[in-house]
C-alpha cells in the first residue's frame, strides 16, 4: 500500500514485509504487485515542485496541470478529468495556480493528478456512456484521444479502448 487515494491500491512487496513483521502473516510474495508512482525518477521527484512555468506543466505523467482537463488516471485503468477543488492552500510554496486551488488528494503536497470517475473504469463490467464504441474489457485501457465518431464536437478526452499485444518481432542487424 501507498499513501495515496486512488481506485486501486497496489499491494506492494513493502506492504507484505511490514505484515510479515508484525508476526501475525506469513505473506506469499508471488502476489506482490508493482509499484509505477515515481519509479525510476530519482530524489528530484521527491523533493522538486510537481508544476513549473507559465504557463504550468507538470514534471511527469503522475500529474496534470490544468484543473478539470479530461484524459486518463496515471495507470490508464479508467476516464478521468485533473480533480482540483477551492480550498485552503496549506503551504504557499504548494500554491500552484495561485488562487486557492487545491488537489483531492492530500498525500501529493498539493499535487493535482488525474482522478478516474467510479464509473468509467476501463475493466469488465463497465458499460460504454457516449458516441465512442468504447471497448470494456480484460484488454481495455484508457487511452486519450481526439477520435470521434459522430458529427459532434467535444475535447480531447480519456476513451476505454481494447488493445493487444503482439509478442512477435523481428531482430534487424
Amino acid at each position: 500500500m501507498t499513501a495515496e487515494t486512488s481506485n486501486r491500491m497496489a499491494l506492494s512487496s513493502l506492504t507484505l514485509t511490514v505484515a510479515e513483521a508484525s508476526g501475525w502473516y506469513k505473506p506469499n510474495y508471488t502476489l506482490a504487485e508493482n509499484l509505477f508512482w515515481g519509479k525510476n525518477r530519482g530524489c528530484k521527484f521527491v523533493n522538486k515542485k510537481c508544476l513549473f512555468g507559465d504557463p504550468l506543466n507538470a514534471t511527469g505523467p503522475e500529474f496534470c496541470s490544468i484543473p478539470k482537463e479530461l484524459g486518463c488516471d496515471f495507470e490508464s485503468i479508467g476516464s478521468a478529468v485533473c480533480f482540483t477543488k477551492t480550498g485552503a492552500v496549506s503551504n504557499r510554496y504548494w500554491n500552484y495556480f495561485g488562487n486557492n486551488t487545491i488537489a483531492v488528494d492530500p498525500y501529493t503536497d498539493n499535487c493535482p493528478v488525474y482522478t478516474a470517475y467510479g464509473n468509467r473504469i476501463c475493466g469488465p463490467g463497465a458499460s460504454p456512456k457516449g458516441s465512442s464504441p468504447e471497448y470494456f474489457g480484460t484488454n481495455s485501457a484508457c487511452f486519450k484521444s481526439g477520435i470521434h465518431y459522430i458529427k459532434k464536437s467535444s475535447a480531447v478526452q480519456g476513451y476505454c479502448y481494447e488493445y493487444k499485444v503482439n509478442l512477435t518481432y523481428k531482430k534487424y542487424r
